[in-house]
């Protein structure tokens, strides 16, 4: 299950988020879409639940979305703004 570890610091701007990594200093942004993955990852979603949850949300084609959030999470969690607790 993948979540957002303690050190990194989430504050919503409008649709979109500011992750701080506190252990580097580093900022990083995230569009509307890349926070709604963001969100369901950091709950523990994996990529096919984010994509009919967002399917439902917007409108694009389930494997499409399913593609682009097993990306961004991949991004995310060698980034270490997630990380997958194994459970």
């Amino acid at each position: 299950m993948t979540r957002a570890p303690e050190s990194v610091v989430v504050s919503r701007l409008d649709d979109e988020l500011a992750l701080l990594d506190r252990r580097t200093g580093t900022y990083y942004g995230l569009d509307a879409n890349g926070a709604r993955i963001f969100e369901l990852a950091s709950k523990g979603y994996d990529p096919g639940r984010i994509a009919r949850e967002l399917a439902a949300e917007f409108d694009a084609p389930p494997p499409e979305i399913e593609r682009d959030a097993a990306e961004l999470v991949a991004k995310l969690l060698e980034a270490g703004l997630l990380v997958d607790d194994g459970a």
